[in-house]
Parts: C-alpha cells; structure tokens; sequence
C-alpha cells in the first residue's frame, strides 16, 4: 500500500471515530475511484481499525476511570489519615506535614496503576477476533 494510501486509511478511521456522520463521504470520495472488490476490502480495514480503536478507548478510559477515581478518594483520605498517625505517634514525629508533592505523586501513581491495568485487556481485545468474542457470550 502507498503511503498516501495509509495517509487515507488512518484519516478516515480517525474521523469515523470522532465523527461518524462526516467519515461518509470521505469514504465514498476515497473509494469511487474503485472497482467493489477494492472497496469491501477498504471497508472491512476501516470497520476493523475503527472497532480495535473504539474497544481500546473503552478499556482504557474504564481502566483510568477507576484508577484515578480510587486515586482521588486516596488523596481526600490522606489528611484525616495523617491528622490520626500525628495524634497517635506526635512524640515520635512532632512535625509531620504531608506536601502537595505528595499529593501529585499519589495521582501519577493511580494514573500509572491505571494504564498498566489497562494494557493487557486492550492488547488481548485487539486480537480476539469478532466472531470469537461473540462466541464466548452467546
């Protein structure tokens, strides 16, 4: 395949995804020059790389949902935790202050948590074919 023709391919998935009402007629302008043959193959590309791309920003967005949403709670439970530790040990440590270094470093790690807990799935749907994933819930 030529580049311009990869160039297209990628172009027209991306705005299938963003918007699927517009990708219409680009498609129909990228293939008219076609025989049918050329087209269904065009299409079923397309279709693929828009599901693979649809199922990944699912699994990811799900993935990083639950891991910054655990991160957040950690954050807000992070001054009534430290509030009780200086009460119960302040003669050990009369000064113990929690900075917002490590608040944000508590959110990267929920963010890394989460896109490490999100690669695996979304590699594993990549490669299940349709018709095997329709298999396993039927």
């Amino acid at each position: 395949m030529s580049l311009l023709q990869e160039y297209l391919r990628y172009l027209v998935t991306l705005t299938a995804v963003l918007d699927p009402f517009l990708a219409i007629p680009i498609f129909v302008g990228v293939t008219a020059a076609r025989d049918d043959a050329a087209r269904r193959h065009l299409a079923t590309i397309v279709t693929i790389t828009v599901f693979l791309v649809l199922a990944g920003a699912a699994i990811f967005g799900e993935s990083l949902l639950i891991a910054l949403t655990g991160g957040v709670v950690g954050v807000l439970l992070t001054f009534p935790v430290a509030n009780g530790f200086r009460e119960a040990l302040g003669t050990f440590f009369p000064i113990f202050y929690v900075s917002e270094e490590t608040l944000a470093m508590q959110l990267v790690a929920a963010l890394i948590v989460g896109v490490v807990a999100a690669v695996f799935p979304a590699w594993r749907a990549a490669r299940l074919r349709v018709v095997e994933g329709l298999r396993a819930i039927a």
